[in-house]
């Protein structure tokens, strides 16, 4: 069996039948097609730190696909793309899901899938809403996940201590907001912020009425020390 190649593509096995005692001969043949195969490239997984939209699109596409079909399922039950001629999806709102892509050329065709995970944690600002002027408190960053975080707390100017723990003390000279970033270990950021009364009494304002026993005397402070004598009436 002898093999001519007419293309890259297409090849005619040739058959020849030859009969010595009759000095006769037969030939055959037939035209082969070889489609290309199909492959292309899709990550396995790919982590978002935010719902928006994004667009999936295969890499190192070869094969000449020219259909592309991408679904929910690995059935390919249903059609997300608008077009079947177009290899892209777009997707509005991502969601923790798995997208399949399917990529014919008519005779050969490949499909892949890609896992989209979506970053959903949070994290608040525990502590009270009002506090005491000159009256350190302590503020706590309250992670209900299992995600780990680092942790940086703003203004300094009112933070003592470090401000890159899950806890911060703080003493502000007036009410103010207190920020908190948390960045997870894949590089999502995640905020948070408490506005915190600072409560103050001046001592000036502050009026006692003391009635000593006869011939006693009494000592009060409030800030500045005063005496207080008994006198018979």
């Amino acid at each position: 069996m002898l093999f001519r190649s007419v293309s890259q593509s297409r090849y005619t096995p040739q058959l020849i039948v030859l009969d010595t005692v009759c000095n006769a001969s037969d030939t055959s043949s037939v035209l082969i097609t070889v489609f290309p195969s199909v492959s292309f490239n899709l990550p396995n997984s790919l982590f978002l730190c935010t719902d928006s939209s994004l667009t999936l699109a295969p890499s190192n596409l070869i094969g000449g696909a020219n259909q592309f079909v991408w679904s929910s399922t690995n059935l390919f039950n249903d059609t997300l793309n608008i077009s079947v001629a177009d290899s892209s999806l777009e997707i509005l709102v991502p969601d923790n899901d798995i997208y399949y892509l399917f990529a014919t050329n008519g005779q050969c065709d490949y499909e892949d899938s890609i896992q989209i995970s979506v970053f959903s944690e949070s994290i608040l600002i525990a502590g009270p809403d009002s506090v005491c002027l000159n009256s350190p408190t302590l503020y706590t960053a309250v992670n209900n996940s299992q995600t780990q975080f680092s942790y940086l707390w703003s203004p300094s100017n009112i933070i003592q201590g470090p401000a890159n723990q899950a806890s911060v003390t703080i003493s502000p000279s007036s009410a103010q907001y207190l920020f908190l970033q948390a960045t997870s270990a894949n590089g999502c950021m995640v905020e948070d912020s408490a506005y915190v009364f600072v409560s103050f009494i001046n001592p000036g304002l502050v009026q006692a009425t003391v009635y000593p026993p006869e011939g006693k005397s009494i000592l009060l402070s409030t800030g500045r020390t005063s005496t207080l004598s008994s006198i018979a009436v």
